[in-house]
């Protein structure tokens, strides 16, 4: 059995054991009669332990495989949804714009001009292929008493120029935005890792860059912000609960964060461009950079770093990331002769997950399972497991599974796990959901901090 998990900053693979003695299939059988156990309901927290709970992908009747391909049919006659979910919910004046985006990401996929520019700075400035690495001793610690149990890899996209599987989208988009002739770049980063990556990508391609973060974000993630400042002329965006504040990376002291979110004047030169009421994190930062972009269409390109909002964003994300899927297939093979049997991984809003998961929507014999963040638990209100507790809602120009109370306003996500802090998800990730292509489960704080499901 193999399993295959990804986490924010890194895959994690794990090929269930290859049994290579003369009674293979004997063992086989005897390990999935142990390994099925009953599934949870959809609200029940992953307790049963994380990976001595996983059995074999579960078949429904009416075929996966067809229906996705009946989606993806859909889908491609221009209606931009997954099921009932995605779409562009937006105002008439942006509508022309994104089908102008949309347009010129399907030319560049079919550019091999484009595709090989992004092959070359996948290899060369990325650092691909990331390594499949044999997590000898987390393989070893969840074998039973007989030896056996599912074989553990680690897609290394921690390996990455940037340290996050984030840089290969950011490279695409930005080069997509420079294909399009914009001058500029706006992005919201929660964790930093988009944040870092989009600036990397930027400075590559000499694209100005504007950065918006959230001032709680900034104090758990002060590495990110570090490396942001690093990247060269980059201008950051922090939010404090009373103040927005933008100013040059270039000209400020990050070490003095005493005074982040004060109202200041800026002395000449140092680059400070304006102050507003804003209270919030990563969401709110994400309705701010939209909000930038929206004020300047025709120079500034947004960079988007997940996999949710208005078409075409979402599927963006998910065909420029999809790369990390692809690497996985083809080393599974190389390295065990198949594929996994489960993939894994951690859904803040989703493309870490998709990254993974897209590559195997079709291999029905492949367990897809996502992980949100529990929390204080999910019945405590403070999680941010949007799809085991979710309603279907629009958000951020796009409909999907959202954190909503009764009156339908949208409710503070909350996690220990920076980047997982978000009410909304994916569209895709919804729509596989509903379908029961994928499962997902909570995990708590605590349980994270831990190390395993109590």
């Amino acid at each position: 059995m193999k399993i295959s998990m990804a986490c924010n900053s890194q895959s994690v693979f794990l090929p269930s054991g290859k049994l290579s003695s003369s009674n293979y299939k004997m063992k086989m059988m005897r390990v999935k009669s142990v390994l099925q156990p009953p599934r949870p309901a959809v609200d029940e927290t992953f307790t049963k332990g994380l990976l001595g709970g996983l059995g074999p992908a579960v078949v429904t009747k009416q075929s996966l495989t067809k229906r996705l391909m009946e989606e993806e049919e859909r889908k491609s006659c221009g209606n931009g949804k997954f099921g009932c979910y995605g779409g562009r919910f937006v105002p008439e004046t942006l509508v022309a714009c994104l089908n102008g985006l949309e347009a010129e990401f399907n030319s560049a996929l079919r550019d091999p001009a484009f595709q090989e520019e992004l092959a070359t700075a996948l290899r060369d400035f990325v650092g691909r292929e990331t390594p499949l690495y044999y997590a000898q001793r987390l393989t070893n610690h969840y074998k039973n008493g007989d030896g056996e149990g599912p074989e553990i890899y680690l897609k290394r996209e921690d390996l990455n120029h940037g340290g996050a599987h984030k840089i290969n989208n950011a490279v695409a988009q930005a080069m997509l935005a420079k294909r399009m002739d914009r001058k500029s770049v706006v992005t919201a980063t929660g964790a930093g890792q988009h944040g870092v990556a989009t600036a990397a990508a930027c400075a590559k391609i000499s694209l100005e860059c504007t950065i918006l973060m959230g001032s709680l974000d900034m104090e758990r993630q002060s590495s990110s912000v570090v490396l942001m400042n690093l990247l060269g002329p980059v201008w950051m965006a922090f939010y404090a609960p009373d103040y927005f504040i933008l100013m040059d990376a270039d000209n400020f002291d990050f070490s003095d964060d005493e005074h982040v979110g004060d109202p200041v004047v800026a002395p000449e030169g140092q680059g400070l461009e304006s102050i507003k009421v804003v209270e919030g994190n990563f969401k709110d930062a994400t309705s701010e950079a939209i909000r930038e972009w929206v004020g300047n269409l025709e120079t500034s390109y947004y960079l988007a770093g997940t996999a949710v909002g208005p078409q075409p964003c979402p599927t963006m994300v998910r065909e420029f990331q999809s790369i990390i899927g692809k690497e996985t297939r083809k080393q599974g093979m190389e390295k065990w002769g198949g594929k996994p049997d489960v993939l894994i991984a951690c859904v803040g809003t989703g493309s870490n997950a998709l990254d993974l998961f897209h590559e195997f929507l079709k291999d029905e014999d492949v367990r897809l399972i996502g992980i949100e963040g529990g929390g204080s638990g999910i019945d405590s209100r403070k999680h941010s497991a949007t799809l085991v507790r979710g309603e279907v809602g629009v958000y951020h120009g796009a409909m999907s599974y959202l954190l909503q109370d009764v009156e339908g306003q949208i409710v503070g996500a909350h996690s220990i796990a920076v980047g997982l802090e978000y009410p909304g998800v994916s569209p895709e990730l919804s729509f596989l959901k509903d379908i029961g292509r994928a499962e997902f489960y909570p995990v708590t704080d605590q349980e994270a901090v831990n190390g395993k499901p109590q």
